[in-house]
C-alpha cells in the first residue's frame, strides 16, 4: 500500500488535468479482467461485471488534487494566480510548486513580503492569495512567456512523500489518492470474484471544484447505489470535538451527514448503508468511526442524480487538509480497504435490493 500511494500522490493532477493519474491507475490494473471506460469528461470506470447482475454498485473515488492556476503573467515575469479547489492562503507561503506548461514543468516557490519588512498593521490582517506571487525564475514577462507559461496552467504541490513514525504518512495529494490505491486493491482483489451485480469503480475528475465528474459518472452508470471513498479532516490540537470528532489512525469513517453550507452542498447518508457497513466492520472486528461532518463529497451530487440514488461514505481521516503536506495513517487506509472488500464479498442480491432499490407499500 504504502509503495502504490508513493507512487499515485507524486503524480500531478489538478481539477481538469487527471489523465496522467488515470493512466497510472490503469497501469496498476491493466492485467486483470475487468472492462475500462475513460469516459467523455475524463472520468475512469473500471467495470467488474456479473454473470447475472442484480442491480450495480457504484464506488467513487476522485483524482484530482487541490491546486492553482496561472491567473496573470507580471511585467516582471512573477505569477499571479487563483486557488482551484478549497484552499487557505495561510498554508501556501514559502510552498514549493511545479508549473505545467505546455513546454514542460517548471520549479517555482511561492513568496510573500518578507517577515522583516512586514508591518505591525499588515501582520494583523488575514493573508489573502492577493498577498502572494509565484517566482519560477523568470526576470521579465518575456521569459516567462518564452518558458511556455501561459493563463490557465496547471499548478500542483512539488511531490514531497515521507514516512513519519509509527505509521503516518505525510504528503501533497492524500485528498484522494489514498482513495484512489484503495480502488486499485479492490480490483485487485475482486476482479477474479463472481459478484451477484455490476460492480464500478469510478475514479472521479473535479471533485475538488463541486464534485462534477461524480454526476456525470452516476447519470451513465445508473447505479442501484454507490459508496464515496474519500479522505476528511480530522481532529487536532486546535479543535473541539463538536467541530470535529474523527481522529487518524482510529480507523476508516462510516458517514453519516455532510454538509458544506458555502457551497449548500451536502449529503445524508442512506442508512440501510451506514447499517450494512458497520454490521461488517463489526463481523470482522475492525476498528471503524461514524461522524458528521462540515463538508461534502462526490455524494452530494452522485445522491441527487436519475431517480435518486442512495449512498453510503467511507472515509479516511487526515491532518493539515488541502495543503502541500497532509497527514494520515497508513493503517486507515489499509482498514478502509479491507473493510470494503469484505462488505462488498458478501453483499448479495438479495441485500442489495432490501438496501437499494424500491419497494411498493
Amino acid at each position: 500500500m504504502l509503495s502504490l500511494l508513493r507512487e499515485l500522490v507524486e503524480v500531478p493532477g489538478g481539477s481538469g488535468s487527471e489523465e496522467d493519474v488515470a493512466a497510472a491507475i490503469v497501469q496498476h490494473t491493466r492485467d486483470l479482467p475487468i472492462e475500462r471506460m475513460l469516459d467523455p469528461m475524463g472520468n475512469l470506470i473500471l467495470t467488474i461485471a456479473s454473470p447475472a447482475p442484480r442491480g450495480s454498485v457504484m464506488l467513487c473515488v476522485h483524482m484530482d488534487e487541490v491546486s492553482l492556476v496561472v491567473r496573470h503573467i507580471e511585467e516582471n515575469g512573477r505569477l499571479s494566480f487563483s486557488p482551484h479547489g478549497l484552499i487557505d492562503a495561510r498554508t501556501l507561503v514559502s510552498t514549493q510548486v511545479d508549473v505545467h506548461s505546455q513546454l514542460g514543468t517548471h520549479a517555482g516557490v511561492i513568496g510573500t513580503k518578507g517577515s522583516h519588512l512586514v508591518t505591525q498593521e499588515e501582520r494583523a490582517r488575514p493573508l489573502g492569495v492577493g498577498s502572494l506571487w509565484l517566482d519560477v525564475g523568470a526576470r521579465n514577462h518575456d521569459e516567462a512567456l518564452a518558458m511556455g507559461i501561459r493563463p490557465g496552467d496547471l499548478i500542483t504541490y512539488r511531490p514531497n512523500f515521507r514516512e513519519m513514525a509509527h505509521g503516518y504518512i505525510v504528503s501533497k495529494a492524500i485528498d484522494n489518492r489514498a482513495g484512489c490505491a484503495v480502488v486499485v486493491e479492490l480490483a485487485r482483489k475482486l476482479a477474479g470474484v463472481k459478484l451477484p451485480y455490476d460492480l464500478h469503480l469510478v475514479a472521479a475528475v473535479q471533485e475538488e471544484v463541486g464534485a462534477r465528474g461524480s454526476r456525470v459518472a452516476a447519470q451513465r452508470l445508473k447505479p442501484t447505489m454507490a459508496i464515496i471513498v474519500d479522505t476528511t479532516p480530522a481532529a487536532d490540537p486546535l479543535t473541539q470535538p463538536h467541530e470535529v470528532s474523527c481522529e487518524v489512525g482510529k480507523g476508516p469513517i462510516i458517514r453519516v451527514m455532510d454538509m458544506f453550507f458555502d457551497l449548500l452542498l451536502g449529503t445524508i447518508y442512506s442508512r440501510p448503508i451506514r447499517e450494512w457497513l458497520m454490521e461488517t466492520a463489526e463481523r470482522f472486528g475492525m476498528p471503524y468511526q461514524a461522524t458528521v461532518a462540515s463538508t461534502f463529497s462526490d455524494a452530494a451530487t452522485v445522491h441527487l442524480t436519475n431517480q435518486g440514488v442512495p449512498c453510503g461514505g467511507v472515509f479516511i481521516a487526515r491532518l493539515c487538509s488541502h495543503s502541500a503536506t497532509e497527514v494520515a495513517h497508513v493503517s486507515d487506509i489499509e482498514n478502509a480497504s479491507v473493510l470494503l472488500y469484505e462488505a462488498l464479498r458478501v453483499l448479495t442480491g438479495d441485500l442489495l435490493e432490501k438496501i437499494a432499490q424500491p419497494r411498493r407499500l
